[in-house]
């Protein structure tokens, strides 16, 4: 059975692939791959049943961690402010 493994890499995540893989089996949290058993959902990859989940998955994960970047610019822009600002 076709599957669509997702994957960013590790390497300062700036590389995202969708790759067709061929299943040999498969449980609710688990894949086999070439006869080893994978996790469907790893840290670095996460296996979809079409191509078009993979890539939505990984837009909606890069919207997600880019939006939580910019809450932290947000906050370090207000505490850069605050201490400019402090007086003795």
């Amino acid at each position: 059975m076709k599957k669509y493994k997702a994957r960013v890499s590790p390497r300062w995540g700036c590389e995202a692939r969708i790759t067709e893989v061929e299943a040999e089996r498969e449980t609710k949290q688990s894949i086999w791959i070439n006869g080893r058993r994978n996790a469907k959902v790893s840290s670095w990859e996460t296996y979809f049943d079409s191509w078009d989940e993979a890539k939505a998955a990984l837009i909606e994960s890069q919207s997600l961690k880019i939006e939580n970047l910019r809450i932290q610019v947000q906050r370090g822009n207000s505490l850069l402010n605050e201490l400019r600002g402090m007086k003795q």
